[in-house]
């Protein structure tokens, strides 16, 4: 009988697929209420170590909908976005991910905390996710 096999596949902390939604829930000390987020990746272009898309995202807070687009580029270097929750270009976090790296984008200080955190929402519970500590004002 042959060996077993284990592949060891790295997770990808954001997928570029077309159609692929991402939904949350946001809060925010600029407003009380809770706001529903959704983005949707469209028009995703790809080449060896590249990938561009357009996200659609849509903020919903007490039932008014509001729609915009932004760029998403993922490259073997990083993950970046340009327009988005923020509205303006940032890196979202560095490729490959390694705990304890940081970078800075004044005046804020981002480090990659884990590559296996643990998340549960209504959704359900998830394992071996990256979570990103962004320090304000350093």
């Amino acid at each position: 009988m042959p060996d077993t096999v284990k592949l060891h596949l790295d997770p990808d902390y954001f997928p570029l697929m077309e159609g692929y939604k991402l939904r949350y829930h946001h809060t925010s000390t600029e407003f009380e209420e809770v706001e529903t987020v959704e983005i949707q990746i469209t028009d995703l272009r790809a080449f060896r170590e590249d990938a561009q898309a357009t996200g659609i995202l849509t903020r919903s807070r007490m039932g008014q909908p509001v729609t915009e687009t932004f760029k998403i580029r993922k490259t073997a270097k990083q993950v970046s976005t340009d327009g988005g929750i923020l509205k303006f270009t940032r890196i979202e976090f560095p490729m490959p991910p390694v705990v304890g790296k940081r970078w800075i984008e004044e005046p804020n200080v981002h480090e990659i905390a884990a590559l296996d955190a643990a998340i549960e929402v209504p959704a359900g519970k998830f394992h071996r996710c990256l979570r990103v500590n962004t320090f304000i004002a350093g």
